[in-house]
C-alpha cells in the first residue's frame, strides 16, 4: 500500500540575512543565514533545522525517531534504546 503525504510550508524574507518559516497549523519561526556566513547569531538556520530533523545534530535517533516510534507501533516492532 502506497501512501502519500503534503506537507505545505513557505518561506518568507523578511530582510538582511533573515526571514521566517512557516507551516499550516503552526507558529512561524524566525530563521535566517548562519553566522559563519553573516547572519546573526541566536536564530535558527535551515542547516540546524535540516541536521536536527535528521538526527545528525548529536542523537543518533534524533528526531527521525518522532516519525519512526508510529510506524514500528503500528508494525508490533520494540525499539531498542542504548
Amino acid at each position: 500500500m502506497t501512501h502519500t503525504w503534503h506537507y505545505r510550508t513557505g518561506t518568507a524574507w523578511t530582510g538582511g540575512t533573515q526571514g521566517r518559516l512557516e507551516a499550516d497549523g503552526k507558529p512561524a519561526l524566525q530563521v535566517g543565514t548562519p553566522p559563519e556566513f553573516g547572519g546573526q547569531p541566536g536564530v535558527w538556520t535551515p542547516e540546524e533545522l535540516l541536521a536536527g530533523g535528521g538526527g545528525l545534530g548529536g542523537e543518533p535517533a534524533g528526531n527521525c525517531a518522532t516519525s519512526c516510534l508510529p510506524c514500528a507501533a503500528r508494525s508490533a516492532i520494540t525499539p531498542i534504546r542504548p
